[in-house]
């Protein structure tokens, strides 16, 4: 082989890799073991702003550059010692104009024949910018999260104050309540007596006027339907104000509405209304006063017969829920839904207020709603009504279950539909 051809060849090689490296468009610092700069490519002049010619060869611990040398000289060493690539980020460079910058550089170990590290060399790029972006992508994360933060705070102190509201409320209406309780007690015994007296005078009078007048008996007839009347509304109060401890026991709420809805038989044939009813599978019981609870559901069923004229659909449904009064706690919610003329939204908030009532003159008091309430309210329970005119009525009762999460049976009837009877 030609000699001359070989070193002619090798040239060419070098120069080759020579060109290479100069084309190379990040930052490239060649060091030999001894510290010396054996490269400095285009872009290492235009970012550190010093030519070629002026670091060649030069150590690079005496270039005049405006960065942290020490660092650098270090992780040269360690790279070189541990003969693989090492990464060195955000090496602080100030150029001549005072603008600092951020560098980041892979040091790659060039080994020689004998596997041992001659020299190195320096890949580098600016990256304040990426790094400025990523500060600003950190910032806008935990901008966001603390926006979610605030917003997720607001919701819950909007729903505590709401929460504040409704209890504030009902403790109003509870002291309310209680006085309207006291007075309606007092003043239905005050009156049951003069109204005992009356009705026992009316006995008297329709017994000794054998030779009565129509204009008598019309007189006596209205005064039995006033007296009757008052004593409904005295019943009615005393039932509201009453405080008959409950005999508590587990209750099949299914089998109590069942029960309830015999009572209700009469009106229900009477106004040709369709039941429908729809029990989970697998209820839990609760614990109640069975002649109190069949008396709440038997003013729900009255009311809603009375709102359906006409005839209509009544829905029975009920089924567990849990966290529905008390979070981790499971409720029974039963639900009665009528297709009657429905409540108007002025009148909503009021139904449960003693004595008001949307029934015609003469066909109500006003009391079923509240003495329905009164019960749920004694069983730990809750009450509510959603209504619009022309669109029907549905209440929806919560009450505890039996136990911590209830005494599971499996009823008898899951679905059932009766027109006119249960």
């Amino acid at each position: 082989m030609d000699r001359r051809k070989t070193v002619v060849s090798i040239r060419e090689v070098e120069a080759y890799v020579e060109q290479i490296l100069r084309a190379i468009p990040s930052i490239l610092i060649g060091v030999s073991p001894e510290g010396l700069v054996t490269h400095w490519n285009a872009v290492a002049e235009a970012t550190f702003g010093i030519a070629e010619s002026a670091v060649l060869h030069r150590p690079l611990s005496g270039c005049d550059i405006s960065w942290d040398v020490a660092r650098v000289l270090d992780s040269i060493k360690a790279g070189l010692a541990q003969r693989h690539p090492l990464r060195l980020e955000d090496v602080r460079f100030t150029r001549p104009n005072g603008q600092e910058r951020l560098l980041g550089f892979t040091i790659v170990p060039i080994k020689g024949s004998a596997q041992v590290s001659t020299s190195c060399i320096l890949f580098g790029a600016d990256i304040t910018e990426r790094r400025l972006a990523e500060q600003r992508e950190r910032q806008l994360v935990a901008a966001a999260a603390a926006a979610a933060a605030a917003q997720k705070r607001a919701e819950e102190l909007d729903r505590a104050y709401q929460d504040l509201k409704q209890t504030q409320a009902m403790l109003i209406q509870a002291e309310k309540m209680a006085v309207v309780g006291q007075l309606a007690a007092g003043v239905a015994h005050e009156l049951k007596n003069p109204l005992g007296i009356i009705h026992e005078g009316m006995i008297y009078l329709n017994r000794e006027l054998d030779k009565r007048s129509d204009s008598h008996a019309n007189v006596l007839g209205m005064i039995n339907e006033a007296v009757a009347r008052a004593s409904k509304i005295i019943s009615g109060l005393l039932d509201f104000s009453r405080a008959t401890p409950l005999e508590l026991k587990p209750v099949a709420i299914d089998q109590a509405i069942e029960g309830t809805l015999v009572w209700a038989s009469k009106p229900m044939t009477a106004k040709h209304v369709t039941v429908t009813k729809e029990f989970a599978p697998d209820l839990p019981l609760v614990m109640a006063d069975e002649t109190q609870i069949k008396h709440a559901f038997l003013n729900l069923l009255l009311n809603a017969f009375q709102a359906m004229p006409d005839g209509g659909r009544l829905a029975i449904r009920c089924h567990p829920a849990s966290g529905a009064l008390k979070p981790g706690g499971t409720a029974l919610v039963c639900e009665i839904s009528d297709t009657g003329v429905g409540i108007s939204q002025e009148q909503l908030p009021k139904v449960f207020d003693p004595f008001f009532t949307t029934k015609p003159l003469g066909q109500g008091v006003g009391l079923g709603l509240s003495i329905t309430r009164s019960i749920v309210e004694q069983h730990k329970g809750a009450i509510g009504i959603e209504s619009a005119p022309g669109r029907g009525t549905t209440v929806t009762i919560l009450l505890p279950v039996a136990g911590p999460d209830g005494t599971r049976r499996t009823v008898s009837v899951a679905k059932g539909n009766a027109e006119g009877a249960p």
